[in-house]
């Protein structure tokens, strides 16, 4: 499930805690992502053999250049959940996206919507694959099922709010099915760009953020 909505929030610590209650032991855990604790990849049919590792762009694109040629790009993602102790249970987990201001492979602040629907699909990835060598010709295989939805955004500037509850803890309680994600445009038809900021962007007040609360088991 995934509730969308516009976000505005200061800039957090790398990693914060907080304890809400003796009672239930709930922790509270903010983490402003990087390029360490977010790896990601941005991948196109326009350069199919070249690698962009830790890309700022975190986006999912149908695009044109100036001589429209049609191009797609799609994001691969995986977040580092070692900061997260074993043996809890996560009640809460909230994946913080802020609109890309500056994006690189695609035109234009934010998103875009001149050819339709922007809506994409985070879907589990199913295969190891390489930070530094993933390119689309070599992109991992992703699972049809329990994918999250990105409704179509509303303006260019929105921000988005994932619920990522369900798919950590069985991450968490399943290790070596974490391959990460894939975010594409549910159509791939030009033009339309669905652009987020990644944890590798120049911008640090742009990064996203994840909010844990979990309990010990």
């Amino acid at each position: 499930m995934v509730l969308f909505t516009y976000l505005a929030f200061n800039t957090s610590p790398l990693l914060s805690r907080s304890d809400t209650g003796s009672t239930d032991k709930t922790i509270d855990l903010t983490i402003q992502l990087d390029e360490k604790s977010l790896l990601n990849a941005y991948i196109t049919d326009f350069y199919p053999t070249t690698n962009f590792r830790n890309d700022g762009d975190f986006a999912a694109v149908t695009w044109k250049t100036s001589t429209d040629t049609i191009y797609i790009g799609r994001s691969l993602f995986k977040i580092d959940l070692s900061v997260i102790p074993k043996n809890v249970t996560i009640t809460s987990a909230q994946l913080y996206l802020n609109h890309n201001s500056t994006p690189v492979h695609y035109g234009g602040s934010g998103h875009h919507k001149d050819g339709g629907s922007n809506a994409c699909y985070i879907q589990r990835i199913t295969q190891k694959w390489d930070t530094d060598s993933v390119t689309w010709s070599n992109q991992p295989d992703v699972s049809s099922e329990n994918v999250i939805i990105l409704n179509s955004s509303t303006s260019d500037d929105q921000n988005y709010i994932v619920d990522i509850t369900a798919v950590l803890n069985d991450m968490l309680m399943n290790p070596s099915n974490n391959f990460g994600f894939m975010m594409r445009l549910q159509t791939e038809s030009p033009i339309v760009a669905l652009g987020f900021s990644s944890g590798s962007c120049a911008n640090y007040n742009e990064r996203p953020i994840l909010q844990i609360s979990y309990t010990m088991q």
